[in-house]
This record gives structure tokens, sequence and C-alpha cells, in this order.
């Protein structure tokens, strides 16, 4: 009953944000939907100093009152960026909770992304083994990065990609794993300007709601 439940109170606070023609849009995309992804990897001692993002920001870990302003500030995005941070909130729900937000000296939220590291591997396994392949023990995963609109082109994807890898490393983790689709890409050449290489090409196929992608 609780699952279902689950299922309920999400899918009503995609429609509540989404509006009902673009939720189902949404899911009519996730009946069948055809991607490609690269899979890159990297060494941490071999990350290549990023370019000075033009915001000044500090980062910390997102916790209750980040996501409380998240969901708050929804209803002022469009609808695809609303989309990609309501899947986001989903991620972290999912129980990946090493999210980091960037706030710039204003205060606003104008970044996050994920570290994920190879304790969270039941997490993969259990819920998103079709997509992301188990870490192994010196290896971390950068995952779901989201520049709020306002801030794009401003440097914050490299920025904040490498200080998330150095603390990384200063952990005693060797190397790092991402994925990135295949259109996207200022990501890409901003990733292998840091020191990615690209290892390989994966399609990812979305059926009745369900991801897969061929690792």
């Amino acid at each position: 009953m609780h699952y279902h439940t689950n299922i309920r109170s999400s899918f009503f606070f995609v429609l509540s944000n989404l509006g009902f023609k673009k939720t189902i849009q949404t899911v009519l995309k996730n009946t069948l939907w055809i991607s490609q992804y690269y899979v890159l990897r990297a060494n941490l001692d071999q990350i290549s100093p990023p370019r000075k993002s033009r915001v000044q920001y500090c980062i910390k870990k997102m916790d209750v009152v980040d996501i409380t302003e998240i969901r708050d500030n929804l209803k002022s995005l469009g609808p695809i960026d609303k989309k990609e941070l309501i899947l986001r909130l989903f991620f972290y729900e999912a129980g990946f909770k090493n999210c980091y937000v960037a706030r710039n000296t204003k205060g606003q939220i104008v970044y996050l992304q994920w570290l994920i590291y190879p304790y969270e591997n039941v997490i993969i396994k259990s819920r998103f083994g079709s997509r992301f392949y188990p870490l192994k023990e010196k290896e971390v995963m950068l995952e779901n990065a989201f520049t709020f609109p306002r801030f794009r082109g401003l440097g914050l994807l490299p920025s904040v990609s490498a200080q998330l890898l150095d603390i990384a490393r200063q952990d005693g983790y060797a190397s790092c794993i991402t994925y990135i689709r295949k259109d996207q890409i200022v990501s890409l050449n901003e990733f292998t300007r840091l020191g990615f290489k690209i290892t390989k090409l994966v399609r990812e196929f979305k059926f009745l709601g369900v991801t897969r992608r061929m690792l």
C-alpha cells in the first residue's frame, strides 16, 4: 500500500507542477524513447584545473531547507527545466543523499550535482542497475548536474564538478565515471577538458516508464 501511495503522490506532484498537457506528453515520451549516452572516466589525480566560474559560490550538501526552497521555486521555471528538476528530486528520494548545492553570494541556489560513492551500490543495484555500472572500490560517479537557467554559461558545471572531484580525491578515491547524453555537446566538451575520456557509447531505451541502457 505504501509503495502505491508513493506512486500516486509522485504522479500528482508532477501533475501539479507540469500541468496536465505536459505530464501526458512526458508519459507518452517515456512509452518508447531511444537515445545514446557516452560513458566517460577520469583518474582523479589527472584532473585539469577548470576555468574559473563567473559566479562566486559556496557548496554544501543538500538538506531539507534546500529541498523546500527548490520545490517552492519550481513554478517559476519553464516546463523542460521543471521536469528535469522534478526528476532530480525523485533521484534524491531514491536514496542518493550526497547531492551538493551551490549558493551564490546572494544566497540563491544556482547549481546542484550528485557525488555517488561505492557504498551506494546497493541503491544502484536495486533501483538503477539498468542505468549505471556498479562502482568499483575506489571509484565515484558524478550524476544529475543542474544549473538554474539564469546562471547558465557562467562556468558552474566544470568548476563545481572539479570541486566535487577534489573532495573525492582527498577522501582517497582514485577515479570517476559519468554518463552524458550524446547531444549534450557543452557538457561533453567541459568534461573532456577536465580530463575525462569517452570509454563507451551505449543506447538507452525508455519503454513504459522503464529506462534501460545497454551497458
